[in-house]
Formats: C-alpha cells, structure tokens, sequence
C-alpha cells in the first residue's frame, strides 16, 4: 500500500500560506487531513532517495585512501628489500665501473614492469567490476580512458621515484664497506 502523492510545484511566495490555501483546497475535494500527511520539497525526496549512495561512495573513498595507503607501505617495503638485497651486486658494479645511472636504470626497469604487468591485470578487473555495480542504476556512465591513464601515470611515477630514491640512497653507500 503506497500513501497518494501531490505535487504541487511553486514559484515563489509563503509556503505556509500556500499549504493551508493547499490543505482547505484538498478538505473541500474530499481528502482528510491525516492523509494529506506533511509537505517536503522536490529536493529533499531526491536527496532521501539517494542517501544510501552518498553513504556507499563515502565508504569507497574511504576504503579507496586505505588501499592506497596500504599499496604505498607494500611498496616501499618491497623496494626497501630489493635495495638491501641487492646492496652488494650494486657495490660489485660500481667497483667494476658501471655508473650509478646504469644501475638506477636496471631497478627502474624492473619496477616499470612489475607496475604494467598490475596495470594490465588491474584494468579490465576495475571495469568489469564497474560495469557488474552499475547494472542497479537506470542511467549508466562511462568511464573515461583518461581515468585509467591518470592513475596508472600517478602510481607508477609515484612507485619510480620511490625507486629511484631508495636506489640512490643505496648507491651513495661506499662499496668497500659494502662488499666487506
């Protein structure tokens, strides 16, 4: 059972005036006043229709800046490992005459692939579970190419020079205490 519904649109004047012009008017054509029920404006029913998706989406950003966080740390670690694992083949390199740009290029490289590799597995995942969310809603977006290139630009330039710094850091380390 749904309550009947009136919508009534106004340009302007006292909404107080106008719901007991209103209210009198609907008495006279029959209806009783408990069934008239309260007066609420356009706005605040589209805005209480869609307070479950304000919510989700609150949640996602939230969720969304936990990922990120934790993709950071996990990056960090991972390159601080590889760093320290490979302190002594960069120390035997640079002793032997490769340039620290040689070697900051090799750690690099292997960071740029590991990032177009996840990129690769992480895009159509990211669509596909776009797509399956956006079945609910009776108007559908696209998502922009852009999108997916913006963040894979800002992750991977974040992820090199995560790179590159720790790499640094580990190349200006004197070799003969290294290899020691």
């Amino acid at each position: 059972w749904s309550a009947p519904l009136v919508y009534v649109k106004l340009e302007g004047g006292d909404i107080g005036t106008l719901s007991d012009q209103l209210l009198q008017k609907a008495e006279s054509v029959g209806f009783e006043r408990p069934l008239f029920g309260e007066f609420q404006s356009w706005v605040d029913l589209i805005d209480k229709e869609y307070e479950k998706e304000d919510d989700f989406a609150k949640l996602m950003v939230l969720f969304g800046a936990v990922t990120l966080f934790v993709t950071l740390t996990g990056l960090l670690g991972m390159v601080m490992l590889d760093s320290h694992y490979r302190r002594r083949e960069m120390s035997l390199r640079r002793v032997y005459g490769a340039s620290k740009e040689n070697l900051l290029w090799q750690v690099v490289r292997n960071i740029l692939i590991i990032c177009m590799l996840c990129f690769a597995a992480a895009a159509p995942l990211a669509v596909s579970l776009f797509r399956k969310w956006q079945q609910h809603f009776a108007y559908k977006a696209d998502i922009p190419v852009w999108v997916f290139l913006a963040v894979f630009l800002s992750i991977t330039l974040l992820a090199l020079a995560i790179t590159a710094w720790q790499t640094l850091r580990t190349l200006q380390e004197d070799p003969a205490e290294v290899i020691q």
